[in-house]
């Protein structure tokens, strides 16, 4: 299903990821310990953490979407099923984050979507940690 190349980039990524989430995490705590911020520490920690498990899913989802993709034998069905997917994929991140912020609470909301960012981070960093991990 999936190849040792691409679990290597979805770990890259993570990792990627994770180090943003990280570093925005201290910098709202120096926000917040220095009454800069006054919202909940507890809600932008659970939005970064609910928005990095989302973007697992989401690299995960674009990976083997991307995999099923090569195997069509013409470019123009290929095309279409992975725009078919990555429409699909951005409608339910939307709709999961639209259902946490009129349910739950919009600060989670938004730090879950500074979270999911973190994929953008960790695509850009992937070469530079996979090198490092190797």
């Amino acid at each position: 299903m999936i190849d040792k190349t691409i679990k290597n980039e979805i770990i890259s990524i993570a990792i990627g990821s994770l180090l943003f989430n990280i570093i925005v995490l201290l910098f709202c705590l120096i926000l917040f310990f220095t009454n800069l911020c006054k919202i909940d520490i507890i809600y932008i920690t659970l939005g970064l953490l609910i928005g990095f498990i989302v973007s697992i899913i989401y690299t995960y989802h674009m990976a083997v979407s991307l995999n099923k993709s090569i195997d069509f034998p013409d470019e123009k069905s290929a095309q279409s099923y992975y725009t078919k997917q990555k429409f699909l994929r951005d409608g339910l991140v939307i709709l999961f984050f639209i259902v946490i912020s009129k349910f739950v609470n919009v600060t989670i909301a938004i730090f879950g979507l500074v979270g999911l960012f973190g994929v953008k981070v960790g695509a850009y960093f992937s070469p530079f940690i996979k090198n490092h991990i190797q």
